[in-house]
């Protein structure tokens, strides 16, 4: 185990508190995205995104011998920024990338599309949401919200809305068991009454918390239409969700990691109670089969074989 190295440095403005931060690209660590907010907010103060470079220093060549190991820590120029986006009225809460895009949404359900080609200009804006956004993720031809009123919204490119997924319960038959038993204790469903609702034959939640998209080649991909251009989004993506009060498989704001197959008919294949507490964020990869992570708000991770 090598003990980690401080490379370089970077300091804020002062009066501005950091919100978010991703490096730009999927595959490299070359520069790095930062949104920050002012910390006293007042009329004229934007919100603004900033762009880094990040590359650690190959040696001077004048001088014989040293390397980027051997150097001391270099302290990063604040105005030495790619680039200085500055569109965003509300804190910038999520920021996620592909190969060609950079996706940010702030506090107050708005998403911008950039494009890295094109000098990181604009290339859609939408209310993703009627509240906040509470996470956003993409892939070569989507983009998957969640918001405050449970649901999942997959858009296009153009962040034009292509399906909503409302999952604020799923069938209880999805629950495969929790981190520490293979099966859910289920109450048994009721014959006495056909017409009355069984509340044991469906899992309810409170509200959904993170999402994550695998983008190896076996876990998704696409639709295409006959014109060649992309429809619907097929494949896996994975869901957060924290449990309601009064359910019989777990405590309430349990955290419940599903899986869900998207698709023309999209639905819940499976569920796992993974967390005693709700869910705050999810990671996978960067292997194509996996592993995912999901981290509760407590700071406890755990790895799953997925």
């Amino acid at each position: 185990f090598e003990v980690p190295k401080l490379e370089s440095t970077l300091e804020m403005e002062e009066g501005f508190a950091v919100t978010a931060l991703i490096f730009r690209d999927e595959d490299t660590s070359r520069a790095f995205v930062i949104a920050c907010r002012p910390e006293a907010p007042s009329r004229g103060i934007k919100h603004y995104i900033r762009i880094w470079p990040c590359d650690p220093l190959s040696g001077d060549p004048q001088m014989p011998g040293t390397t980027s190991q051997s150097l001391a820590p270099r302290a990063l120029q604040r105005d030495g920024v790619i680039a200085s986006l500055e569109d965003h009225v509300a804190p910038v809460s999520h920021l996620a990338v592909n190969s060609t895009c950079l996706v940010s949404c702030d506090a107050s359900g708005e998403c911008r599309l950039w494009q890295k080609n094109r000098a990181m200009a604009c290339r859609a804006t939408a209310r993703l949401h009627k509240g906040p956004v509470v996470d956003v993720a993409v892939d070569r031809h989507f983009v998957y919200s969640l918001g405050e009123e449970s649901n999942l919204r997959i858009w296009s490119m153009e962040l034009k809305e292509v399906a909503v997924i409302q999952i604020d319960s799923i069938e209880a038959s999805c629950l495969m068991g929790s981190f520490d038993a293979p099966l859910p204790l289920l109450s048994v469903p009721s014959q006495a009454n056909p017409n009355e609702k069984d509340t044991a034959s469906s899992i309810q939640f409170s509200r959904l918390s993170a999402l994550k998209r695998p983008v190896s080649r076996w876990s998704g991909g696409q639709a295409a239409s006959g014109r060649g251009t992309t429809s619907t989004p097929r494949g896996l993506l994975f869901v957060a969700a924290t449990m309601s009060k009064g359910q019989s498989a777990a405590g309430e704001n349990a955290g419940v990691l599903m899986e869900w197959s998207i698709g023309s008919t999209s639905c819940c294949q499976s569920a796992v109670i993974a967390h005693d507490v709700p869910i705050a964020s999810i990671a996978y990869g960067p292997c194509d089969n996996g592993p995912l992570i999901t981290c509760d708000v407590t700071g406890l991770c755990r790895i799953w074989d997925c």
